[in-house]
């Protein structure tokens, strides 16, 4: 399986699940894919600078 592919390993221990249901670590193993699913990657995060005040410090000024 490709790396982070959690859709592609969900359904392939699905698959080996539904088959071996007694496999009590494959269900295991569904409830932590099932969180990495889970995670909302749809924000977006920024920082802001204030570009004058950096540069006004490298250059040893404060308070001008």
């Amino acid at each position: 399986m490709a790396e982070y592919d959690y859709d592609g390993a969900y359904n392939v221990v699905e698959y080996a699940y539904n088959i071996f249901p007694e496999e009590q670590m494959l269900g295991e193993m569904l409830d932590v894919i099932k969180e990495y699913l889970e995670v909302d990657m749809s924000s977006s995060y920024y920082a802001t600078y204030d570009l004058g005040d950096m540069i006004a410090a490298e250059l040893g000024l404060y308070g001008y």
